[in-house]
């Protein structure tokens, strides 16, 4: 049976609230223990290294992206199916994007939002049409998301491109939402 890959966007920092630590292990033993795949930026670092650790500890096979620019600065974690090593930025995103069936955005800092706004364009420009779950847990992304009604109020942003987004406000409804994807992807 096909098991889905879930990529993951998060920081590579913990953040200020231990809440951050706890909800990314919550979701990697979720992952974890339905033997789901993770693809995520490969260090071991931050709410990042949480969800990957945590998913490898209860099953999951776990595929590392990193740039040698970054493999030189920050620890990848260790236990990992593979490590992939690239040279740009670009070049990462692209290979997490073709080796994943879902993205699933937690918090984090430039980086996850460039993450976000890579796949979240691609699937607007029909590259793609993954889901792409935006975790508003503890309401992290509230701010972001009145800035996207406000570009969509201003007619710059197609209002149905915001609807391209998957806005989950707890663990459960991300587990819902990985769920429907992992039955789309098995019944194709």
């Amino acid at each position: 049976m096909k098991k889905i890959s879930v990529c993951i966007f998060c920081g590579s920092r913990q953040g200020n609230d231990k809440k951050w630590v706890m909800y990314a292990n919550q979701i990697g033993k979720f992952i974890g223990k339905k033997k789901w795949s993770i693809i995520f930026g490969g260090g071991e670092w931050g709410i990042m290294g949480e969800v990957a650790g945590a998913a490898s500890k209860y099953g999951s096979e776990v595929t590392g992206v990193i740039t040698e620019d970054l493999a030189r600065i920050e620890p990848t974690m260790g236990n990992l199916k593979k490590l992939i090593t690239v040279k740009t930025l670009t070049q990462r995103k692209a290979k997490m994007c073709s080796m994943s069936d879902v993205f699933l955005v937690l918090p984090g800092g430039i980086g996850t939002m460039d993450e976000l706004f890579e796949v979240w364009a691609m699937n607007q420009l029909n590259i793609h049409n993954k889901p792409v779950i935006l975790a508003n847990l503890s309401n992290f992304f509230d701010n972001f998301l009145f800035f996207i009604e406000d570009m969509a109020n201003d007619g710059f942003l197609n209002k149905n491109y915001k609807q391209k987004l998957k806005i989950c406000l707890s663990i459960d409804e991300i587990f819902k939402e990985l769920n429907l994807v992992n039955e789309i992807v098995i019944s194709k």
